[in-house]
């Protein structure tokens, strides 16, 4: 009795040393572990995988996935191997599925798991290694794209207009007609540019320069006869003649130039006509 328990013994001694030195059937670098379902007794796998072949080797490995789903009545064993996974997963170690399965190949259909477990292998393990050089490197990021100049805002230039109404209301003024749109008309002009700063400028100029040529005018000598009922010194006239020829240059030559570009296309149909207040442009 004591020969066949010794027997016995040393029998299961060899067939654990013979199941110790059999290779793993895969070595897997975990680049993924999903768990499916309420707990980790069915898992999907994915990375690197080395399988071993017959012959005494390990083939040059696949990066894939595979589901393992746990056998009935095996949900300890598997909830236990599925937390190993997770932890091998943190840690950034490999695992090896056991000598008694055959190698698993990675693709869509699902394998029963393995009945004598899961193995965690460190990361500096050769297999490891070599599981892990089966994965490609992720891909480089873009190059960045080198700094684009500040663009500026397109502009466009008005200025053409402005020269037209002022050289209408010029040509009124002998009949009294052009004064009240050579104050005016400008700054519509500017208005409908969408410049209301600009426009309240062009106001102000076409206003204060004349008046400073006059007052200018004023300290020149006075022709008028003592006589006259009506008079205006000819110095007076030229500084306010001056004044306004300027507020005209300038608004034309700088205000209607350089004005941010509208964003959508607008159709300038120009209208000329005569008022109480002088004449005007529509654009």
């Amino acid at each position: 009795m004591r020969r066949v328990m010794l027997a016995g013994v040393v029998a299961a001694l060899v067939a654990t040393r013979a199941h110790a030195d059999m290779p793993y059937g895969n070595v897997v670098a975990l680049e993924e572990v999903t768990v499916l379902g309420t707990a980790p007794a069915r898992v999907r796998l994915a990375g690197g995988f080395l399988s071993w072949v017959e012959g005494g080797a390990y083939d040059a490995g696949v990066k894939g996935s595979i589901e393992l789903v746990c056998p009935d009545g095996h949900d300890v064993e598997c909830r236990a191997q599925g937390a190993e996974l997770l932890a091998a997963r943190e840690r950034g170690d490999c695992i090896a599925i056991g000598w008694d399965s055959a190698p698993l190949t990675p693709g869509p259909t699902p394998a029963s798991w393995p009945r004598r477990g899961i193995r965690a292998l460190p990361a500096s393990d050769p297999l490891c290694v070599r599981a892990r050089a089966a994965m490609p490197p992720p891909p480089p990021p873009p190059p960045a794209e080198p700094p684009r100049p500040r663009e500026l805002p397109r502009t466009e230039s008005y200025g053409r207009y402005l020269l037209m109404v002022d050289g209408i209301n010029l040509v009124t003024a002998p009949f009294l007609v052009g004064i009240g749109g050579y104050l005016l008309a400008a700054p519509i002009v500017h208005l409908q540019h969408d410049n209301p700063g600009r426009a309240a400028i062009s106001l102000g100029m076409r206003l204060a320069f004349p008046i400073v040529g006059g007052l200018v005018g004023a300290l020149g000598p006075n022709d008028c006869p003592r006589e006259a009922v009506v008079c205006v010194p000819w110095p007076i006239l030229t500084g306010l003649a001056v004044g306004i020829l300027s507020a005209a240059i300038l608004d034309a030559a700088v205000l209607g130039s350089g004005a941010p570009a509208p964003q959508k296309k607008i159709s300038i149909t120009p209208r000329i006509g005569l008022g109480y207040l002088g004449a005007a442009v529509q654009f």
